[in-house]
């Protein structure tokens, strides 16, 4: 699937919104990493079961204070599957399609994101009756069904979903390992704020073609990509469907009260205060 070209900047928008931000004037317009970066945190064994296989990992957490999102290297099957596997490279095409569609748990990437359902979200609340409308969703399952209603946007502005599993007695998802940098992150902090809101616009429009819109503007919330020409959406805990008219409304007010905007250059001056970030 290919996406409409990318419009010229809406004229409703002036000018003003895209100048940086008061607080933060004065500070450089770009930035390059330093030698002395933080240390991720260390990797644990994790496995779980996914359909019929028995996966092992090592994992670690994507975000220091986050423990439900996990960065998970996948250990390769053993070499009694291996073998046939390989052997699918020789029998026609169709035939590793039918398999990859039915056995998806034997052609998982090397590396994934496994996201856990958080504590504070059940799955079902008692203080809502049941007719309740809308009826109460949790945002685990509204985030799943956030990826089925935009199949057409995984792997290009959304990552790939790829299943669904119970991991350390949780409900969990097995999400792409997007390639890049979190906008949150040192290395996806080196953008200057006008280039950071291009981007990030650029993304709302992706997702405004299929009328959906992220509420949740955070910065750990947005993948740069390696290129640093596109940013990628990976949270849709907060995605919001069939609100065309929201997804005008919360970009503009993003851009106007500061938003992820805001946030990126107040971050740049942090690491450069610690030492992560330095005038380029």
């Amino acid at each position: 699937m290919s996406l409409m070209p990318y419009p010229m900047r809406r004229a409703s928008i002036s000018q003003a919104l895209i100048d940086i931000p008061k607080p933060y004037q004065g500070e450089p317009q770009r930035y390059r990493l330093t030698a002395n970066q933080p240390i991720p945190p260390p990797r644990k064994r994790m496995s779980f079961w996914f359909r019929t296989r028995w996966v092992r990992t090592l994992s670690r957490p994507v975000h220091r204070d986050t423990v439900n999102l996990l960065h998970a290297e996948v250990k390769p099957p053993p070499l009694v599957v291996r073998l046939p596997l390989k052997m699918l490279r020789f029998l026609p095409e169709a035939a590793t399609i039918w398999a990859q569609k039915h056995f998806p748990e034997w052609f998982l990437p090397s590396t994934l994101i496994v996201k856990c359902r958080k504590r504070n979200d059940p799955e079902h609340v008692n203080w809502l009756p049941a007719d309740h409308e809308p009826p109460y969703m949790s945002k685990f399952d509204t985030e799943i069904m956030a990826y089925d209603q935009l199949k057409d946007l995984q792997g290009i502005a959304i990552p790939k979903f790829l299943g669904r599993t119970i991991c350390r007695g949780k409900h969990a998802m097995l999400l792409q390992d997007v390639p890049g940098a979190y906008l949150s992150n040192p290395d996806g902090a080196t953008l200057t704020y006008n280039e950071m809101r291009d981007l990030l616009e650029r993304c709302y429009y992706e997702l405004a073609e299929f009328s959906a819109v992220q509420i949740n503007p955070s910065t750990r919330n947005f993948v740069l990509s390696p290129n640093r020409q596109r940013l990628m959406t990976v949270d849709l805990e907060h995605i919001v469907m069939d609100h065309p008219d929201l997804i005008l409304l919360d970009f503009d007010s993003i851009c106007a009260q500061g938003g992820v905007a805001r946030t990126y250059v107040g971050l740049q001056r942090y690491y450069r205060k610690e030492g992560y970030l330095e005038p380029a």
